[in-house]
């Protein structure tokens, strides 16, 4: 049985967290149960810690296989969704900074997932795209990411947020 925690766009697998050494999720939820003030600041902010290292955890599992990171995973899927972006545009998308995401760019476009190409309307821009390989990638990483929220969605209803 998967148990998850829902909070906005973000799910934690509470039942594997022993399997994934996820203590601080644990001692963060006893002292939201115990307390009577209830969730503060600081809890709901280590909370997202963890489950943001735990969904980066089981993404990993999937798309190191594809030899790709799961930065790469987030960088392609953020490209699929649309025209293409700049690299500053991209960076924002990623809260990322912007020489981390240049050198992913550089990574993915050297292994012919993406193009990079100056921008028409802006002589200091580039834009970067997705290629036919980097579109195949991604159908292989879409599905990755829909597994991902059907086994998300297997929790009872009594764990959801």
């Amino acid at each position: 049985m998967v148990c998850v925690y829902t909070l906005p766009n973000v799910w934690l697998n509470e039942c594997r967290i022993q399997t994934l050494k996820f203590s601080t999720f644990i001692k963060v939820h006893q002292m939201a149960k115990n307390s009577e003030v209830g969730l503060t600041l600081s809890t709901i902010g280590m909370l997202i810690v963890a489950a943001r290292r735990s969904i980066r955890q089981l993404i990993a599992a999937k798309v190191v296989p594809l030899d790709i990171t799961p930065h790469h995973y987030w960088m392609l899927m953020t490209l699929l969704k649309g025209a293409p972006m700049s690299l500053g545009e991209l960076t924002r998308a990623m809260w990322m900074d912007n020489p981390t995401v240049s050198r992913m760019v550089q990574q993915m476009e050297f292994r012919g997932y993406l193009t990079v190409s100056p921008d028409p309307t802006h002589g200091r821009k580039i834009q970067i795209r997705l290629t036919e390989e980097g579109y195949s990638l991604c159908e292989q990483l879409s599905r990755i990411g829909a597994d991902f929220q059907e086994y998300a969605q297997q929790c009872p209803a009594g764990w959801r947020a």
